[in-house]
């Protein structure tokens, strides 16, 4: 059985057996429509997700070789998952049903995502990375269509046929639209301005999606998604700038430009920028900003109950009927890394901890590396992986089955250009 599989496989790399290529073109087309309805829809339309990705699933797994994996990688899932399943264990027993809520997405989602990287090669992260450009833009003409909608500025305007909850509040001048989505610019927007600056891929497309992810980050206001992606920025540029010099010319260049376009943006919207100015502030502001002081209040919380049950936690599922976020979800939690020592223990943060050291130095490496120069590949897929892991500390985004796969592209990226370098090594 396993030599006819990988006879078969030899069959595509050979251009031959054109029913298992067409098998092959077929997975990476459902990769490619799960990615981009991901970013679209990350909030809705979750059966036609689900089908997308299990039938990608499906094809990768009938013609299944095994991509090879480092050690250290599944050392570090391992543990998470050990941990995770005591966790569940201890929290079944105190808390009953919502530990079984929890462990969907701790649990399950993470052993189909952690494992999907023995399936990814090469075609699949070229496929992702385009799929990231037209969901992308989607996302962004969706967003200026409701918006215009909302505004009363749109003949063509039908609702919210994606469901994505939008609202527009304006008040003192100051226009804000909320949507589900727009949460998923956290990775996008980093990932893409990225490129930009450093030339990678198509300059005019780069420049298009850079343009529409920027202004709708900006419209939307949404305080989490522009100061993690732009701390996820800042750190791979930093990180950039050790061996690339001309990468701070063309970051001001950016810069200037997007100066320019907002402040157009200002004059024809009449919007109010110090409005605009005070609302980005007020993310620093723990005593007056309603929601900074949820946060505050949890993170005390957190603290005295984690000081109790500091190792292992309380189990999935913890909740205390004295502090209460959701009803349909008591164990649900804005601050997602406290959260996570709070149900699972320091053993379990620890483990996820050294999982994100490993790339992340694994990265740093990479992109530094003037042997091979793979700061094109990898840097812009790093500074949104970045923000994602930045998003996540005040706003739960891997509690959601897309989020979550788009914080272990990354890993699936790594992996590829590993084994591309020991392939060129032994070569």
């Amino acid at each position: 059985m396993s030599s006819s599989v990988n006879n078969t496989y030899e069959s595509i790399n050979n251009g031959t057996g054109d029913s298992v290529l067409k098998l092959h073109t077929a997975g990476c087309l459902l990769l490619g429509m799960f990615c981009v309805l991901s970013i679209l829809a990350s909030d809705s339309l979750s059966w036609l997700r689900m089908l997308l990705f299990s039938g990608f699933f499906f094809i990768s797994f009938i013609r299944f070789k095994a991509v090879k994996v480092p050690l250290l990688y599944w050392i570090f899932i391992l543990l998470i998952l050990i941990f995770n399943i005591i966790a569940f264990i201890r929290g079944y027993f105190a808390f009953g049903k919502y530990s079984f809520i929890e462990a969907k997405l701790i649990i399950g989602y993470f052993i189909v995502f952690s494992f999907l990287i023995v399936f990814m090669k090469k075609e699949h992260i070229l496929t992702i990375d385009k799929s990231i450009y037209i969901g992308s833009i989607l996302l962004c003409l969706y967003f200026i269509y409701m918006f215009l909608g909302l505004l009363n500025l749109n003949v063509l305007y039908f609702g919210d046929f994606l469901n994505q909850g939008y609202d527009l509040s304006m008040h003192g001048g100051k226009v804000k639209l909320y949507a589900n989505h727009i949460k998923i610019l956290t990775f996008v927007f980093p990932y893409i301005l990225v490129k930009t600056i450093l030339g990678e891929g198509s300059g005019r497309q780069n420049i298009i999606a850079l343009i529409l992810t920027g202004l709708c980050s900006y419209i939307s206001l949404r305080r989490g998604v522009i100061l993690s992606a732009a701390l996820g920025f800042l750190i791979t540029v930093l990180i950039l700038t050790i061996r690339k010099k001309k990468i701070i010319r063309r970051v001001l260049i950016i810069a200037i430009t997007f100066i320019v376009l907002l402040s157009g943006y200002f004059k024809i919207s009449g919007a109010d920028y110090e409005q605009y100015k005070k609302e980005i502030k007020s993310s620093f502001d723990f005593k007056k900003n309603p929601s900074n002081l949820i946060r505050y209040r949890q993170l005390m919380f957190f603290i005295n109950k984690i000081s109790v049950k500091p190792a292992f936690g309380y189990g999935l599922g913890a909740h205390d009927p004295n502090y209460i976020r959701s009803k349909d979800n008591p164990a649900h939690y804005e601050l997602g890394y406290f959260k996570m020592i709070y149900a699972g223990g320091l053993v379990t943060f620890i483990a996820n901890l050294l999982l994100f050291l490993w790339a992340f130095f694994i990265a740093v490496h990479f992109i530094n590396n003037e042997k091979r120069d793979l700061a094109g590949k990898i840097a812009p897929a790093f500074a949104g992986w970045l923000s994602l892991v930045i998003y996540h500390a005040s706003n739960p985004i891997f509690s959601q089955f897309s989020y979550l796969f788009f914080y272990f592209y990354f890993f699936y990226l790594l992996n590829t250009y590993i084994l591309e370098l020991k392939t060129e090594k032994y070569n």
